[in-house]
């Protein structure tokens, strides 16, 4: 053997090899009991592994739904923030001609009062479609929302 280890693995019972095995250099003797550990050992840290995995995939699962959700609210985000960049361009379109004193940097400064104008008052609605409440079921805000913003039933 030239000192390699020599393994021993003994299944019968009674035992059939001498447990003084294991006092020689490099000879090792593992019998039923040794391996029934071995297993047990090895079983502990695949449940330990398992309760990671299904914290994985219940947070992967928290995070679909999330994303399934946001399926729902994101076309009358979408079509609430149009709507409201719709008003603003028209509006610009009406009164800018009727200002010729204006600068194009002053242009520029009143086109986006107005883009900013529309943001902060489309912020608080698109935050109510986006929060907590009614979590499971968003079609009821969505619907509110696209009431009061006349705008298209969604498809």
């Amino acid at each position: 053997r030239r000192n390699n280890p020599l393994f021993f693995i003994d299944i019968a019972v009674p035992r059939d090899l001498d447990p003084a095995l294991n006092e020689l250099d490099n000879v090792y003797l593992y019998d039923i009991d040794d391996l029934i550990n071995v297993v047990e050992l090895n079983k502990e840290e695949r449940d330990k592994e398992a309760v990671k995995a299904s914290r994985i995939v219940d947070e992967a699962a928290l995070k679909f739904k999330d994303w399934l959700a946001g399926l729902t609210i994101t076309p009358t985000i979408v079509a609430l923030r149009a709507k409201g960049n719709q008003i603003s361009q028209l509006e610009l379109e009406r009164t800018l001609p009727r200002l010729k004193n204006l600068t194009s940097k002053e242009q520029k400064s009143v086109e986006m009062m107005a883009s900013a104008i529309v943001s902060k008052l489309l912020h608080d609605p698109v935050i109510y479609l986006k929060n907590e409440s009614c979590k499971d079921k968003p079609e009821v805000k969505v619907d509110i929302l696209r009431s009061v913003f006349a705008l298209e039933k969604k498809q």
